[in-house]
């Protein structure tokens, strides 16, 4: 379950860096509503996100993926 909040994280940075070569980490953690040390962290696979972060960031994932539908 948390490898894969952390592949979504990597997938959906890696798209929108796609359509935006400068947008930062800093600009994604915060459409995320979480912190960029969160996110930093995942991306280099040196922690997963909490329960509370992955419910946060599920939510904001999800509400990306309906609105890119």
């Amino acid at each position: 379950m948390d490898d894969q909040i952390v592949l979504q994280l990597k997938r959906e940075f890696a798209r929108r860096r796609a359509k935006n070569p400068r947008y930062s980490l800093r600009s994604f953690a915060k459409s995320l509503g979480v912190s960029v040390s969160v996110v930093s962290r995942s991306l280099n696979g040196e922690t997963v996100p909490g329960p509370r972060n992955s419910k946060i960031i599920e939510e904001a994932l999800a509400k990306t993926a309906a609105k890119n539908s």
